[in-house]
């Protein structure tokens, strides 16, 4: 090699090897915190050097770590404080409350006008009572519109339609159904709106048990055509329509008067009692549950088309049947649906003398069948009810009453869907094997000893007719054309 070279290559190899050696130097120093590193970190970066370490999150030994776990304990102080904070204000404020006085009866009554768009006729008296208490007039107001002959006849007949099943009395289901439901009530003659005395007013529950009270009073004073709500009538499914309709209004009126209360809960204090829950047979309950549930969904679907002034309206011209609450469409059809009207002579002819008459309705047409089939299938078959009247006639006391039950309908399949249902119904209810010499050409003819039945479809398939008795005589004379 030659010489100048050599000499070259000795003068890069000792630069690389001093740049090596100087930063060998400089790491050591740093780790050891010396002066080189010290004085050019403090010249260089200052105090913002702390900031990376900061919020980096990582906390490490010397000064540094130290002032982190410092600054982390006071943050957790801090919010174990706001905790704290939060929870004394949050007791204070319910003791507070608690103590408050509950709002007045007056106040919130007249609110509810507002929400209703009804003014009284005049301020009724709001008065807080036991249960019990509560219970009994309200018991003693149905009671007193059911006669003992009402009661005997009603007994029977709704047995003999298969409403009900065993033997009971008319008077006491009503009245224990009413009794069962019973939050509030109206007493026009002394002007009293009475609810529960344990219905704190400062409680959500509590203001829902007087504001049905009011509700009562201010329907009952705006609408007085329409009160008291019928308990035995001559059209018995055009009383539980209003019945409904009036209950409804109530339930809805209740529900919109809790979305837009802005009291909530003021306490924790009890909620108010239940009334006293008596046996009534399934066609009372399940009728209750239809005043309140399906009441309150034809009132909706008046307010969505024609808002509060057509459920006021509505009290004007009352729904004619309980068809009209199942399907408000009926009602508010132009022109509106009318029932067909069966009249009430049609079933007393030489002979055949009826104790009881009156209007079955969609309503009890489905419960009839409940008893036999699934809920969905019995509404199915009550669909599409026109009008009808039945007639009840004495039998013996081992075989039962006689009946005598016409019905419309409003299409040929709503017919013919009722009759397949009751030729069905009829022989599971009386354990009547089927004959092929039953089923004739627009008929289900049933000739046993004890059990006639004439089950007749019209040709056009909008009317159905049933006798169903225990005697051919009296079978021959209602199945007769009149």
């Amino acid at each position: 090699m030659h010489p100048s070279n050599l000499l070259a290559c000795l003068a890069v190899l000792g630069a690389i090897g001093g740049a090596w050696t100087w930063g060998s130097f400089k790491e050591k120093t740093a780790e050891r915190g010396g002066p080189i590193t010290a004085r050019t970190s403090v010249a260089t970066d200052g105090p913002q050097a702390l900031l990376p370490e900061l919020s980096s999150g990582s906390v490490g030994d010397g000064p540094t770590g130290t002032l982190q776990r410092q600054i982390q304990r006071l943050e957790e102080q801090n919010q174990l404080l706001q905790k704290e904070n939060q929870s004394l204000r949050g007791q204070l404020s319910k003791a507070l409350e608690a103590n408050a006085p509950p709002p007045q009866p007056e106040s919130l009554a007249e609110r509810l006008t507002g929400l209703r768009d009804l003014k009284y006729v005049k301020p009724p008296k709001f008065k807080a009572v036991p249960m019990e208490e509560l219970q009994a007039e309200i018991m003693k107001a149905v009671s007193s519109q059911i006669t003992d002959e009402a009661t005997t006849a009603r007994s029977k007949a709704y047995q003999a339609m298969n409403f009900v099943v065993d033997p009971f009395s008319y008077r006491d289901a009503v009245v224990n159904a009413v009794g069962n439901q019973a939050v509030a009530a109206y007493l026009p003659e002394s002007n009293e709106a009475i609810y529960q005395n344990d219905a704190d007013l400062r409680r959500v529950d509590g203001r829902d048990r007087l504001m049905a009270a009011a509700c009562w009073a201010l329907q009952q004073q705006n609408f007085p055509n329409s009160f008291p709500l019928a308990m035995a009538t001559e059209q018995d499914d055009a009383a539980c329509a209003v019945r409904a309709l009036a209950t409804g209004d109530n339930t809805l009126t209740r529900i919109r008067w809790s979305l837009q209360d802005d009291l909530v809960n003021l306490t924790d204090g009890p909620a108010p009692g239940f009334p006293r829950q008596d046996y009534t047979p399934l066609y009372f309950s399940e009728q209750f549950k239809f005043f309140a549930d399906q009441g309150k969904t034809f009132v909706d679907a008046l307010m969505q088309e024609k808002g509060l002034a057509g459920v006021s309206a509505a009290y004007a011209r009352l729904p004619q049947s309980t068809a009209e609450l199942l399907h408000p469409e009926l009602y508010l059809a132009n022109p509106p649906f009318q029932p067909i009207v069966v009249p009430a002579t049609d079933g007393i002819r030489p002979g055949a003398e009826p104790y009881f008459t009156n209007v079955a309705g969609e309503f009890s047409t489905d419960i009839s069948f409940r008893y036999f089939m699934s809920p969905d299938l019995a509404v199915r078959i009550a669909d599409g009810w026109a009008g009808d009247r039945y007639w009840v006639y004495a039998g013996d006391a081992q075989y039962g009453d006689h009946v005598f039950w016409k019905t419309r309908w409003r299409m040929p399949a709503d017919g013919q869907e009722f009759y397949d249902g009751m030729r069905r119904v009829l022989m599971q209810r009386f354990t009547i094997p089927y004959q092929k010499e039953y089923d004739q050409p627009g008929a289900f003819i049933v000739n046993d000893p004890h059990r006639i039945i004439r089950l007749r479809i019209s040709d056009d398939k909008l009317s159905v007719t049933l006798v169903n008795a225990t005697d051919v005589k009296l079978a021959d004379i209602l199945d007769s054309p009149k």
